[in-house]
C-alpha cells in the first residue's frame, strides 16, 4: 500500500528536476496531484500509480495464483496481458522492462528476454518477495533473482533486486523496533557484493541529499535507502522527500514507500493518501493476500 502511495505521489513530477519541482510545489508534495506539464506523465490522473505498482501487483498476484510459489509462466502471462491490453504506455514503463515484455509478447523465450540494463526495473517491484519470505533467506534470494532475470541481465540490476528484497525482509522482521543503521546496511552489503561490488560500495556511503537521479539502480537504490533511514519514523516525510528529489521520482518514492511500509505498517500512511488511490480495492486484496502467504510461511517454519 505504501509503495503505491509513493508511486502515485511521485508520478506527478516524474522526470522533472529538483529545482523544477521546488518551483512548481514550493509548499511540498503532500497529496496526489495530476501530472505536471513538465513531467514525463503530463496527462496522469491524481492518485493513479504507475508501472512500479502494476508490476509489483502482478508479481504478488502470481504468488496467489500458485499457492505461494513463483511460477514463471504464470507471471509472464500476467505481465504480457498488461503489455497487450493496458493501461501500459500511460504508466511510463521502465525501458528495459518494456523491451523484455515486447519480446515475451512476441513469443521469445524467457531465457532470452532480459535486457543488459542497469536500470531499477527489477528492484522497484521485488517487495512482495521480501514480505512473503521475510524469514526464509534461500527462497527470498532465489525468487528475487528469478523475477529479475526475466527483464534484466545486468549485475547491477540483479544486485539491486536482491538488496531491496533483503531490505524489505529485514525491516518487516524488525517492524517498528529500533535497529542499528550500520547492521542494516552491512546486511545489504553482504547480499549485494557478490553480484555487484560497485553497488555494494555505494551502500557504504549513502547520499545525504540525493537529487536529479537517473534510472540507474546504483543511484536510485542508495537514494531510497538514505531517505528512508533519514525519516525512518515518519513515512510521509520520507516519501515527500523522495518525490522532491528530481528524476524518476515515482520509482524512488515507491521504493521508499516499500521500505517505510515494511517497517512502520499501514497505520503510518495518511488515510487521505489511501482514500485517494484509484485502484484501492485491488491494492487491498493484494495486501491481504501477501499477509496471508507471509503468515502461512511463518506458521510452516514454526511447525518444523
Amino acid at each position: 500500500m505504501a509503495l503505491a502511495c509513493g508511486d502515485a505521489l511521485g508520478a506527478a513530477v516524474s522526470g522533472m528536476s529538483h529545482a523544477q519541482i521546488a518551483q512548481a510545489f514550493p509548499l511540498g508534495l503532500d497529496r496526489f496531484h495530476p501530472g505536471h506539464a513538465l513531467s514525463r506523465l503530463p496527462d496522469h490522473a491524481p492518485g493513479l500509480p504507475t508501472d512500479e505498482t502494476e508490476m509489483t501487483l502482478r508479481l504478488a498476484e502470481a504468488y496467489f495464483l500458485e499457492a505461494g510459489m513463483l511460477r514463471i509462466p504464470t507471471l509472464i502471462r500476467s505481465w504480457v496481458r498488461w503489455y497487450q491490453e493496458g493501461p501500459y504506455w500511460e504508466l511510463d514503463p521502465d525501458p528495459a522492462c518494456h523491451q523484455a515484455l515486447m519480446k515475451l509478447a512476441n513469443g521469445v523465450s524467457f531465457l532470452k528476454s532480459a535486457q543488459n540494463s542497469p536500470s531499477t526495473g527489477s528492484a522497484m517491484r521485488v517487495a512482495p518477495v521480501g514480505l512473503i519470505f521475510a524469514f526464509e533467506e534461500t527462497h527470498r534470494h532465489a525468487d528475487a533473482l528469478l523475477q529479475s532475470a526475466l527483464t534484466h541481465d545486468h549485475a547491477e540490476a540483479t544486485a539491486a533486486a536482491l538488496c531491496m528484497a533483503e531490505a524489505v525482509a529485514f525491516l518487516l522482521r524488525t517492524h517498528q523496533r529500533p535497529f542499528s543503521r550500520d547492521a542494516f546496511l552491512e546486511t545489504l552489503v553482504d547480499v549485494t557484493h557478490p553480484h555487484s561490488p560497485e553497488l555494494a560500495r555505494t551502500l557504504k556511503t549513502l547520499p545525504k541529499a540525493p537529487q536529479d537521479l537517473s534510472d540507474r539502480a546504483s543511484e536510485t537504490v542508495p537514494a531510497a535507502l538514505s531517505l528512508f533511514l533519514q525519516h525512518r519514523d515518519d513515512l510521509p516525510a520520507a516519501m515527500m522527500a523522495a518525490a522532491h528529489a528530481g528524476g524518476p521520482t515515482d520509482t524512488l518514492a515507491s521504493m521508499v514507500g516499500a521500505l517505510a511500509g515494511a517497517y512502520l505498517g499501514r497505520e503510518a500512511i495518511p488515510e487521505s493518501w489511501i482514500d485517494g488511490l484509484q485502484i484501492l480495492p485491488r491494492l487491498e486484496r493484494s495486501a491481504q493476500g501477501v499477509n496471508i502467504l507471509a503468515n502461512a510461511r511463518w506458521a510452516c517454519l514454526q511447525d518444523q
